[in-house]
């Protein structure tokens, strides 16, 4: 349950009612995920997007391990893993591994909308809202 004053019966109203509070702000939010969303490998996102929910220890991640099923993911999460702790410090290795599996305009895209999936899952973190 978040630390804000809202009642809510279940996660999704809970997200929606704190979210609410700023409707403008709350709106732009989904449209930029959306947008993300719509940019990126969904599968390959949701991968890294549990990782990161796991990495900040949010409420409702999934408590089993997120492991690669092959190069591809194993190239996104660690990739990932770095993003998220440290973004400067992304090597241009992890860069290259990514980019065997991505071209280019998919490699751009996925980290615009990591950037984004990130940024939403901060956002939960801080206001102990489920991921």
């Amino acid at each position: 349950m978040t630390w804000l004053p809202v009642s809510a019966a279940d996660g999704a109203a809970e997200r929606q009612a704190v979210l609410g509070l700023v409707p403008d702000v709350h709106e732009r939010l989904e449209e930029a995920l959306a947008a993300a969303w719509a940019i990126a490998d969904r599968d390959l996102l949701e991968l890294c997007r549990r990782r990161i929910a796991q990495t900040f220890g949010a409420r409702g991640a999934d408590e089993a391990p997120v492991e690669a099923r092959d190069a591809r993911e194993r190239a996104a999460l660690e990739f990932t893993d770095q993003f998220v702790i440290d973004g400067a410090g992304v090597t241009q290795e992890q860069v290259d591994a990514l980019q065997e599996h991505l071209d280019t305009a998919a490699l751009i895209h996925f980290v615009h909308a990591l950037h984004m999936v990130e940024a939403e899952l901060r956002v939960l973190a801080v206001l102990e809202l489920p991921a």
